[in-house]
């Protein structure tokens, strides 16, 4: 399976049946908000492909998944499990012996 395949399982996990996306819908994914990703295609420098509904813009899931799986800036590591955190010595104490006394 292909990093491709992997986004758009996950996509369709998460929108459903939903094929057309909004630019709201988007927004968490890309890291831009609405407003952002107007000025992007009012400039034509929005990266992904996008059609107008009548006033509606849409974004189609496969396109959506074909910018993240090549614009994608790092890849997926998995979640550290009990063995691989590393071990971090206690810091020794700031206070000398005397201050150390009444502190116990």
């Amino acid at each position: 399976m292909n990093h491709f395949d992997i986004i758009l399982k996950d996509l369709k996990s998460h929108f459903g049946v939903k094929i057309l996306l909004s630019p709201d819908d988007i927004s968490p994914l890309i890291n831009k908000s609405r407003d952002a990703q107007q000025a992007l295609r009012k400039r034509n420098s929005f990266p992904i492909p996008y059609t107008k509904l009548g006033m509606r813009i849409t974004i189609n899931i496969y396109d959506l998944a074909q910018y993240l799986s090549t614009n994608s800036s790092h890849s997926v590591q998995p979640e550290p499990n009990a063995n691989s955190i590393p071990y971090l010595k206690p810091r020794k104490s700031r206070f000398s012996g005397f201050a150390k006394q009444l502190l116990e």
